[in-house]
C-alpha cells in the first residue's frame, strides 16, 4: 500500500500529515510533487518537519542519511509507461493555469485526478486540488445566486461604528490614510458577517449590459456584511470566478482599491502589485471550541472556502494560527469579513 492511500491521517488537501513537500519532478507542463517523511526524535519523540536539521523540542541533531523521499504515485505511473494526456497550460490572457487533454481536446480549470496533488514547492499558484471540481461548483452556486436579487444586509449603517477608509489625507510614501495610523487594539470585533447563502444575488453590476460592466468590482460592504443597497448596488454581490480574476487589473484589488509596489510593514491593506499574494494570515483561532485538531482545520477550510476555492491550508495548532491559500487572487482579496473560527 502506498503512503498516499492512508486516508486516516490525511489533512484537508487529502495528503498524509507526516509528509512535507520538498520539491517537484517532471516536465514543465506536467509537474509532480516530491515529498519527504517527517522524522521523529529518538530522544524525546517529537515529530519534526522533514527539512528541519534539529529537533524542535530538544534540539538534537537530525540523524545522518535520514532522507525518506516519497514520489507522487501519478509520476510513478508515468515512469512505468502509463500515458497521462493532461497537461498544464497558462492562459495568455488571464495568466491562469488550466488543464488541456491532448487526446480528447478537452480543457478545464480544475486539476484532473490523474495528475495527483498540485505541486506545493514551485511558487506557482492557481493549480487547484486534484479532482476537486471547485470551479464548476462555484459557477453553479453563482448561477443560483444570480437568479434572485441581492438582499439588503442592513437597513442603515451607522458611520460611527465603522472605520471609514480614505476619508482623510493620503500619504503616498507610507501607502495609508491618516486615519489608518491609529492603534487598532481599541477597535471592537465586527458584529456583521456576509453569508452568501442568504445575501448573494444580482445587482446593477450584473444587469448592466454596457461595456463598463467588465470593469466593475466587488462590493467591500457586501463582503463585510453591511451593504444597505442590495440589488441597487453598482458592485458585485457574489463569488469571484476565474473570469473575474482575469478582468481584475494587477494595479487594483477585487474591490477597486489601488495597490502599491510594496507591502505594508504589517502586511495589511490592499497588498503589492509586484508581489501578488493569495495567502491569508488567520490568528487567534479558538481551539477550545473543537474536539480535535482535524475539526478545527475543517472549520477553517469551510469558513474561508465560502468565497472561493482554497488551494491549500496550513494550520499551526501550537500558535493557534492558520494560512489558507486561495486559488484566485480575487478570492483572497475578499478577506474583509469577520469570521470567528
Amino acid at each position: 500500500m502506498s503512503i498516499f492511500d492512508n486516508n486516516s491521517s490525511s489533512n484537508a488537501q487529502g495528503l498524509p500529515r507526516k509528509l512535507t513537500a520538498v520539491g517537484t519532478v517532471g516536465e514543465v507542463n506536467q509537474l509532480f510533487t516530491v515529498y519527504e517523511k517527517n522524522w521523529n526524535c529518538a530522544d524525546c519523540g517529537q515529530e519534526n518537519y522533514a527539512q528541519r536539521p534539529r529537533c524542535f523540542r530538544c534540539k538534537k541533531q537530525k540523524p545522518a542519511g535520514l532522507n525518506n523521499y516519497v514520489v507522487d504515485p501519478a509520476f510513478q505511473a508515468l515512469q512505468a509507461g502509463k500515458e497521462i494526456p493532461w497537461q498544464e497550460v497558462v492562459d495568455p490572457n488571464s495568466y491562469q493555469i488550466y488543464y488541456y487533454n491532448k487526446v480528447t481536446g478537452e480543457s478545464q480549470w480544475d486539476r484532473p485526478m490523474e495528475l495527483g496533488p498540485a505541486p506545493a514547492a514551485t511558487g506557482w499558484f492557481g493549480r487547484g486540488k486534484a479532482g476537486s471540481l471547485g470551479s464548476q461548483m462555484y459557477t453553479e452556486l453563482n448561477k443560483l445566486y444570480l437568479s434572485r436579487p441581492a438582499r439588503k444586509q442592513k437597513e442603515y449603517v451607522d458611520p460611527k461604528k465603522y472605520h471609514l477608509e480614505g476619508a482623510q489625507e493620503y500619504n503616498i510614501w507610507y501607502g495609508r490614510y491618516i486615519g489608518d495610523i491609529s492603534d487598532k487594539m481599541d477597535r471592537e470585533p465586527a458584529t456583521d458577517r456576509c453569508k452568501l447563502e442568504t445575501d448573494a444575488g444580482y445587482t446593477k453590476a450584473d444587469v448592466n449590459n454596457s461595456d463598463k460592466k467588465h470593469k466593475r468590482f466587488f462590493c467591500i460592504h457586501f463582503a463585510r456584511g453591511i451593504c444597505a443597497k442590495g440589488s441597487e448596488c453598482t458592485y458585485y454581490h457574489r463569488i469571484p470566478l476565474p473570469e473575474d480574476d482575469a478582468r481584475t487589473d494587477e494595479l487594483f484589488d477585487c474591490f477597486g482599491r489601488q495597490r502599491h509596489n510594496k507591502h505594508k510593514d504589517d502586511m495589511s491593506g490592499v497588498g503589492s502589485f509586484l508581489k501578488p499574494c493569495r495567502t491569508l494570515f488567520v490568528g487567534n483561532l479558538l481551539k477550545a471550541k473543537y474536539e480535535s485538531p482535524q475539526a478545527l482545520e475543517d472549520a477553517v477550510w469551510r469558513h474561508f472556502g465560502e468565497f472561493g476555492e482554497v488551494e491549500s491550508l496550513n494550520v499551526i495548532h501550537r500558535l493557534s494560527i492558520a494560512f489558507p491559500r486561495f486559488r484566485l487572487r480575487t478570492s483572497a482579496g475578499k478577506k474583509d469579513y469577520y469570521c470567528k473560527v
